[in-house]
Parts: C-alpha cells; structure tokens; sequence
C-alpha cells in the first residue's frame, strides 16, 4: 500500500496567491531625487525643520570631509616605512607605563579613580 501526500498543483503555490493578493503599484515615479529622498523620510517617520535640517547636513558633510581627510593622513603616515612600527613601540611603552602607574598597586588605582 502506497500514501500519498496532498501536494498542491505547482500552479497554486504560496508565493504565487500572495503576489496575486497584492494589488500592482504605479511605477510612474519621477527622477526627482529631493522626492526620493522624503519620502524616505516619510517612511522613516523623521520629521526635519528646514532650519534644523540645514545644520544638520552640514555637520554630516563635515563630518564626511573630516573622515576622508584623516584617512588621507593616516595613510601618508602609514606609507613612511619606519613609522608605523616606531609607533607602535611607543604605544607599547605608554601602555605599560600607565599599567605600573595606575593599574599595578591598590593605591594608585584609588588615585585613578579619584580623578
């Protein structure tokens, strides 16, 4: 004896009744990018003043300008052959240094923490 289980025909699969139940959006969308981006802000429930958005974009295209300019430093840096291991050798001694100062002895981690 042979059971077979009910499969549904392969035209009726779950993915096919909840892409028919949605109804078809309106693709025509303008190229306007300002309505892309609130409606982002619709989505994204955010509200934004026009004085507040002001500061607010110009503190992130600072922020922005400031990241790619200390990469570009970092990175000249980075390119001096001795340099980055020399560097490395004096944040090694620092970091010692702090732990026999402030980390080492009961009383020199009070005087830490007192600070």
């Amino acid at each position: 004896d042979v059971t077979l289980d009910k499969v549904p025909p392969v035209g009726q699969s779950l993915y096919d009744e909840s892409r028919q139940s949605e109804p078809p959006k309106d693709e025509t969308s303008s190229d306007d990018p300002m309505q892309a981006v609130n409606e982002f802000l619709a989505n994204l429930n955010i509200k934004l003043d026009s004085e507040d958005s002001y500061t607010i974009f110009l503190y992130g295209g600072g922020a922005v300008v400031a990241v790619y300019l200390l990469s570009a430093i970092v990175g000249a840096i980075d390119s001096i052959p001795v340099f980055p291991k020399m560097m490395e050798l004096v944040g090694l001694g620092y970091s010692l240094w702090f732990t026999t100062r402030y980390l080492l002895f009961k009383r020199n981690r009070e005087e830490l923490a007192s600070k």
